[in-house]
């Protein structure tokens, strides 16, 4: 951050060959590529944008460099299923509140077909196996 007194201003691109524990590319798409990606010396790679890592510069840390790449369907899956709830709220014009009784409602349901799953197929025997039910 330019004008941090505890932290060194960095230009461009330059912050990607400083040596760290973990590189947040957070930026833009293809960041980091070919041109780039013999530079990058980090252990994890966490790609906190949308594709930021070429599929060459993903090859290349995983098997040249045995950099743990944590991709970003993973690393934004909590923003992009906020956004899908959110997108559906606003689709059927509802308040928050009855998008989180759907919720849970479905959650629900998927805990007790599971449950029920386990007990008729696999035959388990509990003095607890009818809590759910």
């Amino acid at each position: 951050m330019h004008g941090y007194p505890l932290a060194d201003y960095i230009r461009g691109d330059s912050y990607l060959n400083k040596e760290c524990d973990i590189l947040f590319a957070a930026a833009e798409e293809m960041s980091i590529n070919k041109s780039n990606v013999h530079n990058i010396n980090c252990k994890i790679l966490v790609e906190a944008a949308n594709g930021p890592v070429t599929s060459y510069a993903d090859e290349y840390l995983q098997n040249k460099k045995k950099v743990l790449v944590l991709p970003d369907i993973l690393v934004n899956s909590g923003a992009v299923i906020s956004s899908y709830f959110e997108w559906l709220k606003n689709l059927d014009h509802r308040i928050p509140g009855k998008m989180t009784k759907r919720v849970i409602t479905y959650k629900y349901h998927i805990i007790k077909s599971s449950h029920q799953l386990i007990i008729h197929h696999y035959i388990i025997i509990s003095p607890y196996h009818n809590m759910i039910s």
